[in-house]
């Protein structure tokens, strides 16, 4: 008994070191380090910017149309900037600039992912839609999707903005660590990454519009609900029943996201 206690201990014990060092591998999945081919997509331009850490990183843009609000597009941890595509047509075709916004270590871009990497790239690329749009304010749309509302969040705490639109969010990474890694306790004291982003939206005045999955399996509703309760109004939650994690928008997200900005518009 003795043997298979101390057999079980080390063997735990290897787990819990591996998970730790190796974290961030099972975090972030970029999938392939090469440029996502734009020519799929000829509406949109390539940009370049510098973050504040010293990476040169490209992302995809096209301007808006007059009158319009740009949207920035942060998007989830797998693959890079080319599968969104198909979440932005409805934008682009109510005339909205958009700019996917893409990461170091994603669709060839140099660097490791990180949070405070993520926010890095972020920050940059706001920057750079002001400095050479004029872009920022009530022009200015911060859209979130999985991760990628981690950053958004982050972004609303710094930016001023028009409107905040998650994804299906989750309530902090931290959350969904411990849901997955219920077997480690103290998960909380391995996680480099936590986005915590429940303890941010409460300092956020812009308005918000939160879409989940109700059969999400990878980000469980009640995390973004958990978000949503937590942010300040003038706020708007849809759960879509019968959509799961990267689908909203075939449940009619993309238009549902218009009339919310549309909405805060009019009110103006």
């Amino acid at each position: 008994m003795l043997k298979l206690l101390l057999a079980f201990i080390i063997a735990y014990a290897g787990l819990v070191i591996i998970i730790s060092m190796k974290q961030r591998s099972f975090m972030y999945f970029p999938m392939t380090k090469t440029r996502p081919d734009i020519s799929q997509a000829p509406w949109m331009s390539w940009v370049d910017v510098t973050t504040e850490d010293g990476l040169a990183l490209k992302s995809w843009f096209s301007p808006p149309k007059e009158g319009k609000p740009t949207i920035i597009f942060f998007h989830g941890n797998g693959h890079n900037i080319s599968l969104r595509t198909p979440k932005i047509m409805s934008f682009l075709q109510e005339g909205y600039g958009i700019l996917l916004a893409e990461y170091r270590g994603y669709g060839g871009n140099p660097g490791i992912p990180s949070e405070e990497g993520f926010y890095h790239d972020a920050r940059a690329q706001i920057n750079w839609l002001a400095d050479n749009y004029g872009i920022k304010g009530d022009d200015l749309i911060l859209y979130g999707e999985s991760i990628g509302t981690g950053v958004a969040v982050q972004m609303a705490t710094e930016y001023k903005a028009k409107a905040l639109i998650l994804d299906v969010p989750f309530s902090s990474a931290l959350d969904v660590a411990q849901l997955k890694l219920f077997f480690i306790p103290f998960a909380s004291k391995i996680l480099k990454d936590k986005y915590l982003s429940h303890e941010k939206i409460g300092s956020i005045h812009t308005p918000v519009f939160v879409g989940l999955g109700g059969r999400d399996m990878v980000i469980p509703p009640r995390f973004g609900k958990k978000l949503f309760d937590a942010a300040n109004e003038p706020k708007t939650l849809k759960i879509y029943e019968k959509a799961g994690h990267m689908d909203l928008h075939q449940y009619g997200f993309g238009q549902h996201v218009i009339e919310f900005i549309n909405d805060l518009g009019s009110e103006r």
